[in-house]
C-alpha cells in the first residue's frame, strides 16, 4: 500500500484532472493520454526520488539519511557516516536505528536495491556496471546481497516481466 500526502506532486496532478475532467475541458483521447501520463510520470518521480519523512529527527541523523542517498554508491560505511554526525559510533548507531528502524547498514543496502530493482527495469545495464554504479566492488557480492533479499538473482529479476517489487522492505 502506498500512501501520499494531499499536497505531493502525484495527488495535486491527479487533482487537477478531476477538475479539468468535472469542468469537460479534456475532450479527445490525446488529451486525455497526455493527462493519464502526466499523473503517471508524477507517480514516477515521487516514488523514485523518495525521501523519508524527517520531520522531527535530530539534525545529525537527518545529515546521515540524506547523504546516505545522496551518496549510496560512495558511502564507506558507518564509521564515515557516523563521523558527519558528531556522535559516538555507538550512539549514533542506536539513535540511527530509533528513527530509521533499520542499522546503517541495512538502510544504505535498502536505498541501494531500491536503485538496483531501478536500473535492472529501466536500463539493459549489465549486472557489473550495476553493481558498480550502485556501490558495489564485487559483483558477486552484489549478487549475494540481492538474492539474499530479493530471493533470486538479478539476472532472474530482469527477465521475469511479472516480477513485482518496487522498493525494497527489510
Amino acid at each position: 500500500m502506498l500512501t501520499l500526502d494531499i499536497d505531493s506532486a502525484p495527488i495535486r496532478t491527479l487533482l487537477e484532472i478531476h477538475r479539468q475532467a468535472s469542468q469537460f475541458q479534456i475532450r479527445d483521447g490525446y488529451r486525455a493520454s497526455e493527462m493519464g501520463y502526466r499523473f503517471l510520470m508524477e507517480c514516477c518521480r515521487h516514488f523514485l526520488t523518495f525521501r523519508p519523512n524527517t520531520e522531527g529527527w535530530p539534525p545529525a541523523i537527518v545529515t546521515a539519511v540524506m547523504y546516505m542517498h545522496d551518496n549510496y554508491a560512495q558511502a564507506e560505511g558507518l564509521e564515515q557516516i557516523a563521523a558527519m554526525s558528531r556522535m559516538s559510533k555507538y550512539h549514533f548507531l542506536r539513535t540511527f536505528r530509533h528513527y530509521t528502524g533499520l542499522t546503517t547498514v541495512q538502510y544504505l543496502t535498502k536505498i541501494r536495491m531500491d536503485q538496483a530493482v531501478h536500473l535492472l527495469r529501466t536500463t539493459q545495464l549489465s549486472v557489473e556496471q550495476i553493481a558498480s554504479r550502485i556501490g558495489y566492488a564485487s559483483s558477486s557480492y552484489f549478487c549475494r546481497v540481492f538474492r539474499g533479499i530479493l530471493g533470486v538473482t538479478p539476472h532472474q529479476f530482469r527477465s521475469n516481466e511479472e516480477w513485482s517489487h518496487d522498493h525494497i522492505t527489510f
